[in-house]
């Protein structure tokens, strides 16, 4: 298998078909908010992501659940992708380290390795604000599949690989 991820160009993963379709599809379309956020902000400050992410605060982001309902059914969708059975699989490590892009499927949505970085950072930053939501914390933890991941793709864009 290593020889094969090794040589992979892109990594095609399915998550599953979603129990609530809209809540995915939102969750879809704020994983890529998260994204753009933090390109515009490197672009603008020239800074790395960590420091585009400190400088959120509770009070001015769009992005937390008391926002708008819309919001608030994305982030659950979140929390749902998050809980698929596939991040407990135990080879998922090998598929982050592979060179070429990961393409995740959940039902007719799809997202890259690229938005689930953005996501677990904005969703990092936020576990640290009083009342955030739990689930997103339980299903995106730093003890969870999720995170080592997406910490496994940071370090490889990090040094280049990509």
């Amino acid at each position: 298998m290593k020889y094969i991820y090794e040589r992979a160009e892109r990594i095609f993963a399915w998550l599953g078909a979603p129990s609530n379709d809209n809540a995915v599809r939102s969750a879809v379309e704020l994983m890529r908010n998260f994204n753009t956020y933090l390109v515009e902000g490197q672009k603008r400050h020239n800074d790395g992501i960590d420091t585009v992410l400190s400088t959120i605060s509770q009070s001015n982001s769009g992005f937390l659940i008391e926002s708008t309902g819309q919001v608030s059914a994305a982030w659950e969708g979140i929390a749902e992708i998050f809980k698929r059975p596939y991040w407990y699989r135990v080879w998922i490590y090998q598929e982050a380290t592979t060179p070429g892009d990961i393409q995740f499927f959940c039902g007719n949505h799809v997202f890259d390795d690229i938005l689930l970085c953005a996501t677990i950072g904005f969703g990092t930053t936020f576990s640290k604000f009083p009342g955030f939501d739990s689930r997103f914390i339980e299903a995106a933890g730093y003890s969870s599949y999720v995170f080592s991941l997406s910490s496994a793709r940071l370090a490889r864009s990090e040094s280049g690989s990509r």
